[in-house]
């Protein structure tokens, strides 16, 4: 087992990546000793190795499984309950999709009017129970 492992996807596309490299740096017939094939590990995986050096060997693998290292993702359908609905989320990061974003996009794919749906901006979490008592959502 080579000392470094390195996770990856499309492993073929990467180790054929990985050959085309070796082939503008090495001979042929280098390329073919430091560079293995695609194996089936005993831990449901794929793997290829590459030395780049004698005291240096690197191990490309993915994973067989394609769940593997993914959230489980839950999706419901909000379209019966959508009216009505009131919905508060805090977006405390600067990020190009906030979570008040997701909500909207939900509710919106979900049925719910535009015109239903307001939007209260609040500095922080402690004070989502306020604007929702003088909003009237609580």
């Amino acid at each position: 087992m080579p000392p470094i492992l390195i996770e990856v996807t499309q492993l073929d596309q990467v180790r054929a990546a990985v050959e085309q490299w070796m082939v503008a740096a090495y001979r042929t017939e280098e390329v073919v000793e430091l560079l293995s094939p695609v194996t089936p590990t005993h831990w449901n995986s794929r793997l290829f190795t590459v030395a780049l050096d004698p005291s240096l060997m690197i191990g490309f693998w993915e994973s067989e499984n394609p769940l593997a290292g993914k959230p489980i993702a839950v999706e419901g359908d909000l379209s019966r309950r959508a009216c009505g609905l009131r919905l508060w989320s805090r977006a405390g990061t600067r990020s190009s999709r906030s979570p008040a974003a997701g909500a909207l996009d939900a509710l919106l794919r979900s049925g719910a009017a535009k015109a239903n749906i307001q939007v209260v901006r609040v500095p922080g979490a402690w004070e989502i129970p306020a604007a929702a008592r003088n909003t009237g959502g609580g």
